[in-house]
């Protein structure tokens, strides 16, 4: 498995990861009114342009090339908080293989890489991933409501310091393109 930065060549990868990840995950959460407007299209044409205007967007390439899973993080300016980490998905068959938090982990790396100390990640509290977001360490620091279709949904925001401590405890190799 490769773990590199990802081209505008990846957004039909990073697509498919996306669309296939967020409608098994989503599901079972919303409506089928709004599950109904995802479309696989539009979300090609949205990591198109997510993939040309920067480069903070981390893929793991299976060995045959095709793209399994990546992670999207930023820095922002907040004063509790200085990056996010907003999108991070793993197709089903590479759960709970380390792959996730290895893709965490690396994102968090190049983060720390842009001089950020901590970082969030906001969660629906019904996606099964905040188990994961737990096991890595994550605490949650507040909480909002996202209105999608006519119903609110609880939003738990994770939060990790000391990013740089993080990277160590958990042996970050350096990132190697291939």
């Amino acid at each position: 498995m490769i773990i590199r930065k990802a081209s505008v060549y990846d957004a039909s990868g990073v697509s498919k990861v996306h669309y296939e990840m967020f409608m098994k995950t989503y599901s079972n959460i919303y409506p089928e009114n709004v599950m109904g407007k995802v479309d696989l299209e539009k979300t090609k044409k949205k990591w198109m342009k997510i993939l040309n205007e920067d480069n903070d967007v981390l893929v793991a390439e299976a060995s045959d090339g095709r793209i399994v899973g990546f992670v999207k993080g930023h820095v922002i300016k907040n004063k509790s908080y200085d990056s996010e980490i907003s999108a991070i998905f793993l197709l089903e068959k590479y759960q709970h293989s380390g792959l996730g938090k290895t893709l965490f982990f690396r994102g968090l790396k190049e983060l720390h890489l842009s001089k950020c100390s901590s970082t969030i990640v906001w969660c629906n509290k019904d996606n099964p991933s905040v188990d994961f977001y737990e096991s890595i360490g994550g605490e949650i620091f507040d909480t909002k409501i996202d209105r999608i279709g006519n119903r609110d949904y609880v939003v738990l925001g994770f939060k990790w310091d000391n990013i740089g401590k993080l990277i160590e405890e958990h042996c970050v190799e350096e990132l190697h393109e291939e």
